[in-house]
């Protein structure tokens, strides 16, 4: 009689403690609920367009959380145009950064091992971008965009190991985490140029070609992975 893993039994999600019929203490999966609505206006007045809006999330964990956005378009002339946006969001851990983790401390006397991470909080962004885009022709069209965002409490993942010895080697501490943590803050500043071309061969075949070159700097204050500053070309 073989068995699946479908034909296991399994408890409730709670976000209690509870024990398991190993007798080990364990936590399970967490409950929880959202609700969120939003508001926005597009206002249109001659070559000037404008997009407002604002949202609102609860989370039964994490709380409140109330994100305005703004974008504007200028078309200078009919093929040329310039725009500029400010957005902000949030994203709240899942159970699966939460759930995954464990800390293990060993030494002379035994060892303890933990697991659910509550500590874990919410990333909050905001985000800047302008740009400049230009049709240089039917098929051909340039464009140019700037941003930089800004991220507090960024989700990364984390592995850090720490291993103290007494001078006579009998005693040892010994610890180990792998799982998730938050960065304090990480800022992303990237630079993006565009091309895209259709009908590039021959007119009546249906073909299109686009090329971009990016170039992006990312900060991480108190990092836990990396260096504190990377520059990454693609």
């Amino acid at each position: 009689n073989s068995t699946t893993p479908f034909d296991q039994k399994y408890k409730a999600f709670s976000e209690e403690l509870y024990q398991s019929n190993d007798k080990q203490e364990t936590i399970q999966p967490f409950n929880y609920y959202d609700a969120g609505a939003f508001a926005q206006v597009f206002w249109t007045y001659q070559k000037l367009n404008i997009l407002t809006g604002v949202r609102y999330d609860y989370h039964s964990i994490y709380k409140s959380f109330f994100n305005p956005r703004i974008a504007v378009n200028y078309k200078i002339t009919n093929d040329l145009a310039l725009r500029a946006s400010y957005n902000s969001g949030h994203r709240t851990p899942s159970s699966f950064y939460s759930g995954y983790s464990y800390d293990l401390s060993l030494n002379q006397n035994g060892f303890t091992v933990g697991g659910f991470n509550e500590g874990l909080k919410a990333e909050r962004l905001k985000s800047i971008e302008t740009g400049v885009k230009y049709n240089y022709s039917a098929n051909t069209q340039f464009d140019l965009v700037l941003f930089y965002n800004e991220v507090d409490n960024k989700i990364e993942k984390e592995i850090v190991s720490e291993l103290q010895t007494s001078k006579g080697g009998q005693d040892f501490d010994f610890y180990i985490r792998n799982g998730f943590s938050n960065v304090k803050k990480t800022k992303v500043a990237a630079l993006k140029f565009s091309v895209l071309t259709k009908e590039f061969f021959f007119s009546s075949l249906r073909s299109r070609l686009s090329a971009s070159y990016n170039y992006s700097e990312v900060n991480y204050q108190n990092g836990i992975n990396g260096n504190p500053s990377d520059r990454m070309f693609n």
